[in-house]
C-alpha cells in the first residue's frame, strides 16, 4: 500500500498557497488568509440605487394616468371611460362601450391631450390620444 502524504508546506509556502487558491477561486488578493474584510452596507442604500438606476423610484405614467384621470377627461366623463394602453410609447388609448361617447371624446383629444400634457409634466412623452 501506498499513501500519499501531505506535504509539509513552510509557512512561506503557505502564503503562496493560499494566495494561489484565492486566485483560482476569484477572491480578492487583499483578502487575509481566506477571510475577506466585509463590505457591509445597509440594503436600503443598495435597493435605492438600484431603483434609481432603473428610474423605478417615479410613479410609472401608467400610474400617474389613472391618479389624476378624473382631472384628464373631467369628472362627468371618468367614469364611462378609461385608460387602456399606451402605444409605441407614445400615444394613450382611452376605451369605451357608449358610441355617442366614443364621439364626445374623440371631438375633445386635443383638450385631453392638453390636460394630460399638464398632469404629467413637461416630460410628458404621450403626443397623441386614439379613442376605441
Amino acid at each position: 500500500m501506498r499513501s500519499n502524504p501531505t506535504p509539509v508546506r513552510s509557512p512561506g509556502d503557505l502564503g503562496a498557497y493560499q494566495h494561489l487558491i484565492r486566485a483560482f477561486r476569484g477572491l480578492p488578493a487583499s483578502s487575509v488568509f481566506g477571510h475577506v474584510k466585509p463590505r457591509e452596507k445597509p440594503l436600503s442604500d443598495v435597493l435605492g440605487r438600484c431603483m434609481d438606476s432603473m428610474g423605478l423610484k417615479q410613479p410609472r405614467i401608467e400610474e400617474r394616468i389613472i391618479a389624476h384621470w378624473r382631472e384628464i377627461v373631467g369628472p362627468d366623463l371618468a367614469h364611462r371611460c378609461s385608460p387602456r394602453e399606451i402605444l409605441r410609447q407614445d400615444t394613450l388609448v382611452i376605451t369605451t362601450t357608449n358610441p355617442v361617447l366614443r364621439s364626445e371624446l374623440a371631438f375633445r383629444k386635443a383638450d385631453i391631450l392638453r390636460r394630460l400634457q399638464a398632469c404629467l409634466g413637461d416630460g410628458s412623452l404621450i403626443k397623441a390620444v386614439v379613442v376605441r
